[in-house]
């Protein structure tokens, strides 16, 4: 209970909670299971070098009952300032700084000198009754500052806790090159990135190496015979984040930019802060600020349509498959009816992933989660946004995003990013057979209620979008039993870890629904989400070891 996932990470960004009643007691803020976390999910969990880096800077420039929180550019620091005087406007103002911090001054540690860059701190302070308002924006934007960003500041400040053998291995086992490799490193990301989105895709393996031909023979068409167009990605219409929902944040504040004042509508049920941004993030003109249709049926695609046809949204956005229930949009019909009524279509396609299927040629904008399976080793968060280049609104995006922080992904989380996804083809394949032989197997238990999985859930809509090196469905499922308490007693005995995210080397399970939406379960069962849905995300174990695992856990 507690510990990091993997095991003795320092920057793990999963946490082991390996029974249904710590997820229970963590939901509650019971003190057995927070005290015993010595991580979380980053978006969720204040790491400790992260935490002593906010003490650090409320202590010499706040004042007395003020608190304060870092993020990860100037933008984000303005709109956090504007999101938390929103909240309460009496409270007393909300002020920023911010602190630049030179290596070259401030030390003489070779390495650090060799950064070669300076770093700046973007510091909220306010008054502390606003704190859990802070903890939301951090939470929903995914606006970040890494455990590694830290470590790094209280290192030029000489203030750093980490065990010095601890940085050795980093530096040594970990990233192996130089933190003044970031820029390259961030370079050689947008290429790899914007070549998978490419048709036909390619993967770069490094800059010097040049662009490589898919070790899979990509689809040429898909499921109805409908031929794949040529679409060629530039690296210069991708763009790095730190993380996945701050590259989704970012998509709906160019959306909100593109038409102020307008609301945004979410098609499919989806992850929790995607809904969250689009409602508490929005200036509407008095409507609703997010129109949710979370079934994401043929009947909410009508519904949605007359939507369009009375009031103008900014955005659609939609997942593929949808996260936690592997559900499939239409994306022809949802691409046509954007363009018709001028909104863009924004899909995250973290769960399909790059390698897998094909969307950006009916989106306006994909935003992905590279903290997922793209790095699969569950130690640095990253994200990132691609702009179709040929949406009629590419001129407008690009301007937007290229005014928003461009390197907001610090330097040694480019590194670890570039060097774990390198092997991103080879695991996907793995991941994609051991993935679908467990569902087949699930799928026969009389005791599984339902497999949610794109096999089973719409394969016909999925296999339209398949297209990338995989050809696979993806190494996430979510199952529900018949009763709840057959589904605490399997959680409880399966023998994987267990904690929160997904797209991990290694085989993890949640309680999905408890973990995401712990306050709003009525809610979430009313638009068909089950109480007690167990989520899995499939790893690279050899399939006979998992499908032993899951045989013994049902008896």
């Amino acid at each position: 209970l507690g510990a990091p996932l993997p095991m003795h990470a320092e920057h793990a960004v999963s946490v082991s909670l390996p029974k249904w009643q710590d997820v229970v007691d963590y939901e509650e803020g019971r003190a057995r299971v927070v005290d015993a976390m010595q991580c979380g999910y980053p978006r969720f969990f204040f790491h400790h070098a992260v935490r002593q880096l906010f003490q650090m800077c409320a202590a010499k420039f706040g004042t007395r009952n003020e608190s304060c929180i870092l993020v990860s550019s100037r933008e984000a620091q303005h709109e956090c300032r504007a999101f938390l005087n929103a909240q309460d406007p009496g409270k007393s103002a909300v002020r920023l700084a911010e602190v630049g911090l030179s290596s070259h001054v401030l030390n003489t540690d070779p390495e650090l000198v060799r950064l070669q860059e300076d770093i700046s701190l973007f510091i909220v302070l306010f008054d502390t009754s606003l704190l859990p308002h802070a903890k939301a924006f951090w939470q929903h934007t995914g606006e970040i500052i890494s455990s590694r960003f830290a470590v790094q500041c209280l290192r030029i400040l000489k203030e750093n806790e980490l065990a010095e053998e601890t940085i050795f291995l980093e530096e040594r086992f970990g990233r192996n090159l130089e933190i003044s490799k970031g820029h390259e490193a961030r370079d050689t990301l947008k290429a790899r990135i914007a070549g998978l989105s490419s048709h036909p895709p390619t993967f770069l393996t490094s800059l010097a190496a040049g662009p490589q031909l898919p070790p899979v023979v990509s689809r040429p068409a898909d499921a109805a015979g409908n031929g794949v167009a040529t679409l060629t990605v530039a690296s210069t219409d991708v763009f790095l984040y730190p993380s996945g929902m701050s590259a989704i944040y970012t998509a709906f504040k160019v959306a909100q930019a593109l038409a102020p004042g307008c609301a945004s509508a979410q098609f499919g049920f989806a992850y929790t802060d995607t809904i969250k941004i689009q409602q508490r993030m929005g200036v509407t003109n008095g409507s609703a600020a997010c129109h949710l249709f979370a079934r994401g049926d043929a009947t909410e695609m009508e519904q949605l349509e007359v939507l369009l046809q009375r009031e103008r949204i900014a955005a659609i956005f939609t997942e593929f498959p949808s996260n936690p229930l592997l559900g499939c949009a239409d994306l022809h019909r949802l691409s046509a009816l954007a363009r018709r009524h001028h909104a863009l279509l924004i899909i995250d396609d973290t769960v399909g992933n790059l390698g897998n299927v094909h969307v950006l040629p009916y989106a306006d904008i994909v935003v992905t989660s590279l903290t997922k399976v793209f790095s699969g080793d569950s130690n640095v968060m990253g994200g990132s946004l691609v702009i179709n280049p040929l949406s009629p609104a590419h001129a407008s995006i690009h301007a937007l995003c290229s005014t928003r922080a461009v390197n907001a992904l610090w330097n040694e989380d480019a590194i670890f990013l570039e060097r774990n996804s390198r092997t991103f083809l080879e695991r996907n394949q793995v991941i994609n057979r051991n993935a679908e032989a467990l569902a087949d197997w699930l799928h026969r238990q009389p005791s599984i209620q339902c497999v949610y999985y794109p096999k089973y859930t719409q394969p016909t809509v999925y296999q339209r979008y398949q297209g990338g090196h995989g050809l696979g469905y993806g190494g996430l499922m979510s199952i529900a039993f018949h009763d709840a308490r057959s589904a605490h007693d399997f959680f409880d005995r399966l023998q994987i870890a267990k904690g929160p995210s997904l797209g991990t080397n290694f085989t993890l399970a949640c309680p999905y629904t408890l973990l995401a939406h712990y306050h709003e379960l009525e809610f979430v069962e009313s638009v068909g989400v089950p109480r007690d849905l167990i989520r899995m995300s499939i790893g690279m174990e050899p399939i006979e070891d998992l499908i032993a695992i899951f045989e013994a856990a049902l008896r």
